[in-house]
């Protein structure tokens, strides 16, 4: 985005004095930040993300979205991935960044800290069609639920899962037929193109 800089470990790289940089070394885990999917993740928490927010990465791979969300001020990050190996790589990749992040093995119904302001799962359509249904219980009376991995061809399995859960589609974005879907348990008040919508906190 305009301020975030994913910069690979390895490399020495000094930032603008509006820069937030994410040092990551991605392993074998998903989530180096340039798969379409990841930066449109990556562009929605820098939009939405408030600085009290309860933050889920579901699915965190590499922990990117998790480094970010924690980097723009979140409350807390939990972490989640049902591969071992890739919650190695993230917790060490939290370190590295110097973020607090509860990361651990486990998926959506072992969670430990609902309810949550933002829920991010960058995985695959049928995963999030599956667990989408689980998806209202977790969020708080306003949070919002980011999904992403989602594939062109795949987009209306994750809507009418949605829609069937009860959650409102409040912004669809697309690069190369990859898509990002932002939903609420709330019926939106915003415009079309999901640019000027913000939560009121109370």
């Amino acid at each position: 985005t305009g301020r975030l800089v994913v910069n690979p470990s390895w490399i020495d790289y000094q930032p603008k004095p509006d820069e937030i940089v994410i040092t990551l070394d991605p392993g074998s885990a998903f989530g180096t930040g340039t798969h379409e999917t990841t930066a449109l993740c990556a562009e929605l928490i820098d939009e939405l993300l408030l600085p009290d927010d309860h933050v889920l990465d579901l699915g965190t791979g590499s922990g990117i979205l998790a480094i970010i969300a924690a980097k723009l001020g979140a409350r807390s990050v939990e972490a989640a991935d049902i591969d071992r190996l890739a919650v190695q790589v993230a917790a060490d990749n939290c370190r590295l960044n110097h973020v607090a992040v509860d990361v651990h093995q486990g998926e959506l119904n072992t969670v430990r800290s609902e309810p949550y302001d933002l829920i991010v799962a960058n995985i695959i359509a049928d995963v999030i069609a599956g667990l989408i249904g689980q998806i209202p219980e977790k969020l708080a009376a306003d949070g919002l639920f980011i999904a992403s991995g989602i594939i062109g061809g795949k987009k209306d399995l994750v809507l009418q899962a949605a829609a069937a859960a009860g959650l409102s589609l409040l912004i669809e974005r697309e690069r190369r037929d990859w898509y990002a879907f932002v939903f609420s348990v709330r019926t939106p008040g915003m415009n079309t193109e999901g640019t000027e919508y913000r939560r009121s906190k109370k």
